[in-house]
This record gives structure tokens, C-alpha cells and sequence, in this order.
């Protein structure tokens, strides 16, 4: 996945807060597992010189907080124009905490990537954001099969 050299991530996923991150660092283990991908998950808590060393020396997927990823990019000066991804995972609890300067600062700086958002429900804020940050936004509704998620209760 990840050519040597290259110190920049091909995946940015913005998540809410550490926990997230730590989550969504525990899926990529469990569903990666027989894969060489490599994931770093930043938080507001971490250590910002540790976290730009580790990802210089290459990396697939970087997760992290807005507050985090917002700080990394300005201070690290690592090439965007890279990512081949930039996902906000659960955007309505994110936009409530009102980080949509931080977000649209990132995304303004990648010149060509697939930009995914992913939320339960859409709400103004998120068609909002979704206008601002989408060229052509296209909307995927997933809807659960009643028997599926009666099945899945049981």
C-alpha cells in the first residue's frame, strides 16, 4: 500500500472525538488484519512531534479529530494532493460541535479527492457543508430491511 518514501496518508477520516478514533483504529485492525495497510489514528490529547514522525514515515489511513487534523496539517506540511480519500464519519455530531471552518479549511486544500460524508440523518448543516465541500453531491440512502433488523435483535 504504502510506497516507501511517501509521508503523506491516502485516506483522511475525520471522526468526533478520541474515542471514535480508537474505534475506528479497532475495526481497521480486525477487518485489515491480513492486509499490509497501515492506520494512525491522532487525538486532541496526543503528542503532536511523535504523531508527525510517525506518519512521515508512511502511512495508508489517518483518523483523527478535527481540532487534531486541522493542527497537523497547518504545523506538518504534509501534501494533501495525495489523500485519494477524505471521509467525515458521523458528520451531524461533529457539525454540532461546530467545526466546519476546520473541516472546509482541510478539504479547500486538497485539490482532487473523493470527499465522503457519512451520517445518520441529513440535517441543514450537513446539506450545507455537503454544498460547500461536494462538486456534484450525490446522496445514498441506506435503508435496513425490517426482517434484518428484527433478525439482528433477536
Amino acid at each position: 500500500m504504502v510506497c516507501e518514501g511517501e509521508q503523506s496518508p491516502r485516506a483522511l477520516i475525520i471522526v468526533e472525538d478520541k474515542a471514535k478514533v480508537l474505534e475506528m483504529e479497532e475495526l481497521f485492525k480486525k477487518f485489515g488484519r491480513y492486509t499490509n495497510m497501515t492506520v494512525y489514528g491522532v487525538h486532541d490529547k496526543g503528542d503532536m512531534e511523535y504523531d508527525k514522525n510517525f506518519i512521515s514515515g508512511g502511512i495508508d489511513v489517518l483518523i483523527g479529530t478535527p481540532n487534531k487534523l486541522s493542527e497537523m496539517f497547518t504545523m506538518a506540511g504534509f501534501n494533501v494532493n495525495r489523500l485519494k480519500m477524505f471521509i467525515l464519519d458521523d458528520a451531524d455530531p461533529i457539525l454540532r460541535l461546530r467545526h466546519e471552518t476546520k473541516i472546509m479549511r482541510i478539504s479547500n486544500s486538497i485539490n482532487k479527492t473523493q470527499r465522503i460524508i457519512f451520517s445518520e440523518q441529513l440535517t441543514d448543516r450537513i446539506d450545507t457543508l455537503a454544498e460547500k465541500m461536494l462538486l456534484e453531491p450525490l446522496l445514498f440512502e441506506i435503508e435496513e430491511d425490517e426482517e434484518e433488523s428484527d433478525e439482528l435483535e433477536n
